[in-house]
């Protein structure tokens, strides 16, 4: 199993004032899955099913709702959103 330690070190750098906002609007468990997508072990969804003891079905379902909040449509770009520029560019479009 990869290692995932908390959200503290989910990030090299602090996370931007939008980021934070953007997190606080999750569900804890969309943030779970959310760690588990930005984890550099890049795990297949039935991975982080496994991980988190919950269906693939579930965290594909999390998935969806992420892709929604973000505004994104897939995971690369979901892997990516992690960019301060694209969470800040993304919340004043969809006005979180």
């Amino acid at each position: 199993m990869p290692a995932m330690g908390d959200s503290s070190t989910l990030s090299d750098k602090a996370p931007s004032a939008g980021e934070n906002f953007f997190m606080a609007s999750l569900t804890q468990r969309e943030r779970e899955v959310l760690a588990w997508i930005w984890n550099p072990s890049k795990p297949s969804f039935c991975e982080i099913a496994r991980y988190m003891n919950i269906s693939t079905r579930t965290v594909e379902k999390h998935v969806e709702r992420l892709y929604k909040k973000t505004g994104v449509h897939s995971r690369k770009l979901l892997e990516k959103f992690r960019a301060n520029e694209m969470i800040d560019e993304n919340l004043k479009n969809k006005n979180l």
